[in-house]
């Protein structure tokens, strides 16, 4: 039961964060004057690629945000997998 609350919690805060950074994200390319489409805001990849391609427009650093969305990512698909095993 415990272990279950655990993948409970982590899976929680995964998606929290997941949906945290993903709203940061959008806010930091909202205040630039970038358009985004708001039907493709939650798709994965989408709002990276904006970021990508304003980073490089920029001259400045974008792999470390786009690292730690994957890994966010990364880390809710596996606490999905071990909460249902």
């Amino acid at each position: 039961m415990i272990v279950q609350t655990l993948f409970m919690i982590w899976f929680s805060l995964s998606i929290f964060l997941c949906i945290a950074v993903n709203m940061a994200l959008l806010s930091f390319l909202s205040r630039r004057g970038i358009k985004t489409r708001s039907l493709f805001h939650g798709t994965p990849g989408y709002l990276d690629r904006i970021y990508i391609d304003w980073c490089k427009a920029h001259n400045k650093p974008y792999l470390p945000v786009i690292v730690l969305r994957c890994a966010l990512l990364f880390s809710a698909i596996l606490a999905v997998i071990f909460f249902r095993a």
